[in-house]
């Protein structure tokens, strides 16, 4: 793979010849002043300092609302299922941070493991259209702890590409074949690196770790027994202030919770799937009525069990890449931090003791 670099002032450049190649999207801020990924029209507005678009990327390999198939409704006929397209054109995702890569690369673990007999049909086909150029982040926010998760300001997991940014000028060292066809795409807009780049970008790599909150120990559940979490008293405590608006979970970039529904519209049906959410009643509730999380303390245990237990001991990973998302953006004030250090410090049941 090779380390290449580009003017910041030639931006508009290194777009507009990808844009011959590849859909590409951009962190832009709106006029109501949320960050989030927009069509690259204009280069001028494409953000390079920023803490992080306030959804997560996932919707480009995930989207909230995604058709499945249709298929008639004629009952003399039999449904003839339409195959699935996938995207019309590859997409190119322009400075995103490197904790939203390691959110697709985590999900994979689910819709595309391959381990897994009934791999998602549609995910891998939208995931192999998607090309990822990552900003590190040179200055982190209050509220990320992407380190404390198994990643870092400058993670490379997932990444296609992964761009330093050195004020004038822009390193950007290719990881991936992906990325190697980015850089081809990219012609001569990308250079030769000037003596001394790859120094000042190890010495923004060291800055930005030292900014990173430190002391963190979101893996402390993994030294507890799992029942000892489960039927702790701290689940009700957390619960009380939670309202269940789902918050956390629609702007976290590692949950994959789903809905299936069918609808006819006109004679012709279809199947479309929508983002859903462990933490709503109605996720959870059985055909017979009966619902196994039927009160908010179980739907919070579950939402955190999963992202520091559960996930940890199937796939040996956390479900959760310390953007930060659900922190900020919780309108109640839960932080998972707090949470992990709470299920960290759980003593060990007593022998007999019921749960």
């Amino acid at each position: 793979m090779a380390l290449l670099a580009f003017d910041k002032a030639r931006v508009g450049d290194l777009l507009q010849v990808l844009s011959g190649d590849f859909a590409v999207y951009g962190p832009v801020r709106g006029d109501d002043g949320v960050i989030g990924m927009a069509p690259a029209d204009d280069p001028g507005k494409i953000l390079f300092d920023f803490q992080n678009t306030t959804r997560s990327v996932k919707g480009f390999v995930q989207p909230q609302c995604e058709v499945m198939f249709t298929y008639p409704q004629d009952g003399e006929k039999a449904p003839i299922l339409e195959e699935f397209p996938g995207p019309e054109a590859d997409t190119l995702l322009f400075n995103l941070r490197p904790c939203d890569a390691r959110g697709l690369w985590s999900n994979a673990e689910c819709y595309d493991n391959p381990d897994n007999p009934n791999k998602d049909y549609y995910f891998p086909r939208r995931r192999e259209r998607v090309f990822l150029a990552g900003l590190g982040c040179a200055a982190p926010c209050p509220t990320c702890f992407c380190h404390a998760t198994g990643g870092g300001p400058f993670s490379t997991e997932g990444l296609d590409w992964l761009m330093t940014d050195l004020g004038d000028r822009v390193l950007v060292e290719t990881l991936t074949d992906k990325g190697e066809r980015m850089a081809a795409a990219a012609g001569d807009v990308l250079e030769k690196t000037k003596k001394g780049d790859d120094k000042k970008a190890e010495d923004v790599h060291q800055a930005a770790m030292k900014k990173s909150p430190r002391g963190l120990k979101l893996g402390a559940p993994a030294n507890k027994e799992m029942m000892d979490i489960f039927e702790s008293d701290i689940w009700p405590k957390i619960a009380e202030t939670c309202i269940n608006c789902g918050t956390c979970t629609y702007s976290c970039p590692t949950c994959t919770c789903f809905d299936i529904l069918d609808e006819v519209v006109g004679g012709e049906g279809r199947r479309f799937r929508i983002w859903d959410a462990c933490m709503y009643p109605l996720y959870t509730l059985h055909g017979s009525g009966h619902n196994p999380r039927p009160t908010k303390t179980e739907r919070v245990r579950n939402r955190f069990m999963h992202k520091l237990k559960y996930n940890l001991k199937r796939h040996g990973t956390l479900s959760c890449v310390g953007c930060g998302r659900c922190v900020r953006l919780c309108p109640v004030n839960i932080d998972i931090r707090e949470v992990a250090a709470m299920m960290g410090q759980v003593e060990p049941r007593a022998a007999g003791q019921a749960g």
